[in-house]
C-alpha cells in the first residue's frame, strides 16, 4: 500500500514538472535572478517630438514695466524619448511625459516685428514635471526640470525656427518601483532639430542615477 502511495506521489509531481515546461515556465526561470535595473553616471539623449505637444489653452501677453511678456497655456507632451548609457555598458530607453502647467513657461520678447508687432525672439524661462516609464510601461522616476534660458526665434509667420537652451536645464527625480529609493540628476542643452523628418527638442544630457 505505501509503495503504491509513493509511486502516486512521484506522479504527481512529475506531471506538475511537465506542465511548467509546457506553460513556459521552468525551475531555471523561476530561479533565474532579474538583472538588478542600471544606475551610476551616464550619457543621455532626450528627444520630445514638437508634432505631439498639447497645449490646453491659449497664450497670452503682458506688457510689465521691463518688456513684453508671452505667458504660455497649460501644456502636455506624452512623447518624450530619453536614452541614458552607463559606464558599465547598460543602456536604458525610457518615455518621458512632461506637463508645465499655466504661467510656469515665460517668455520676454527680446525682439519685435515693427510693423505688426508680433514676436521675432524671445527668451523662455520656466518649469515643469515629468514623468519617465520603461518600454514596457512602468513607472520609474517622477521629477522636475527648470528651464533656465531657452532663447526662441520665430518667422514672420509666428512659427519657431529655432529652439535653443543658453544653459542647460537641470532636471532632478525621485525613483519608484524598481528605482524606489533612488534620485536622479541630470542636465541638458535642449535645441531644435529633426530627426526623421519630423520636427522637435533634442540633445544630450549627462547625469547620475545614485
Amino acid at each position: 500500500m505505501k509503495t503504491k502511495t509513493i509511486i502516486i506521489s512521484i506522479l504527481i509531481v512529475l506531471f506538475a514538472l511537465i506542465s511548467m515546461g509546457q506553460s513556459g515556465c521552468g525551475i531555471d526561470d523561476v530561479a533565474k535572478p532579474k538583472p538588478s535595473p542600471p544606475v551610476g553616471e551616464f550619457q543621455g539623449d532626450s528627444w520630445i517630438p514638437l508634432e505631439t505637444v498639447f497645449f490646453m489653452g491659449e497664450q497670452r501677453v503682458e506688457k510689465r514695466d521691463d518688456g513684453v511678456y508671452i505667458i504660455f497655456p497649460e501644456f502636455i507632451s506624452p512623447d518624450g524619448i530619453s536614452t541614458m548609457s552607463f559606464k558599465d555598458g547598460s543602456i536604458l530607453e525610457a518615455t518621458l511625459v512632461n506637463r508645465v502647467k499655466e504661467g510656469d513657461y515665460v517668455m520676454r520678447v527680446t525682439e519685435a516685428d515693427p510693423d505688426t508687432g508680433a514676436p521675432l525672439r524671445g527668451i523662455v524661462k520656466g518649469s515643469g514635471t515629468w514623468e519617465m516609464y520603461t518600454e514596457e510601461g512602468q513607472l520609474i522616476f517622477l521629477g522636475t526640470v527648470q528651464i533656465l534660458q531657452r532663447r526662441y526665434v520665430f518667422n514672420k509667420d509666428g512659427q519657431y525656427v529655432e529652439i535653443q537652451d543658453e544653459v542647460p536645464a537641470p532636471y532632478r527625480g525621485v525613483g519608484v518601483g524598481i528605482y524606489q529609493g533612488r534620485i536622479l540628476e541630470a542636465e541638458a542643452t535642449l535645441h531644435m532639430e529633426l530627426r526623421n523628418g519630423k520636427p522637435g527638442v533634442g540633445g544630450p544630457g549627462t547625469g547620475r542615477i545614485q
